[in-house]
């Protein structure tokens, strides 16, 4: 039989209202990878009409940036699934007593790298460091990466020193509990 010391106790508010940032967080990540890829997936149709007014020739494809924002876009909406579907799966955990945050953000640490790929392959495939109008993608979405991954980062720092704040003081809090349930029954003994 489960003993009132031995059963999981439900999280607090805050665990729940820091849930639901979390979720907002990554919902607004998604967006922007999505309005990205869409700021990419247009941007070789911009590099072509311009080299059709300067030149007055047939401009070369920049098709490849059609394949990158369609990734970005698609990578946007598969954080915005996996954020939903994490949400649920956390607000379980916290109704029944049993989330562990002990572990690493491994969406966090996917979406970076996915980005630092990306950024790499557009920096290589077609907007070289100075060689077209959109020389500025590569090392954008490589800073993009680097700053969604420091912003994790702190973000996690911040929630597990709360939440060993928050575990000292709730031990603090049993052990005076504990001190005054045996004062009181020594006073109710003698």
């Amino acid at each position: 039989m489960d003993s009132p010391a031995n059963k999981p106790n439900k999280a607090a508010l805050a665990d729940y209202l820091a849930a639901e940032r979390t979720l907002l967080a990554w919902i607004r990540t998604g967006l922007a990878m999505m309005g990205f890829g869409f700021v990419v997936a247009r941007f070789g149709l911009f590099l072509q009409q311009i080299q059709v007014i300067e030149r007055g020739q047939a401009a070369q494809s920049f098709g490849l940036s059609l394949w990158f924002g369609t990734a970005l876009i698609a990578a946007g909406v598969a954080v915005n699934a996996f954020a939903g579907w994490r949400h649920l799966r956390l607000l379980r955990e916290l109704d029944s007593g049993t989330a562990d945050f002990s572990r690493a953000s491994r969406q966090a640490v996917a979406i970076a790298l996915f980005l630092s790929l990306v950024g790499i392959a557009m920096a290589a495939t077609r907007f070289h460091f100075g060689d077209t109008p959109g020389s500025f993608l590569g090392p954008a979405a490589i800073a993009l990466t680097a700053l969604l991954l420091g912003d994790d980062l702190r973000n996690r720092r911040a929630y597990l020193a709360e939440l060993e704040a928050r575990a000292s003081r709730l031990e603090a809090d049993r052990e005076a509990e504990m001190r005054q349930a045996v004062a009181d029954e020594r006073s109710a003994i003698g």
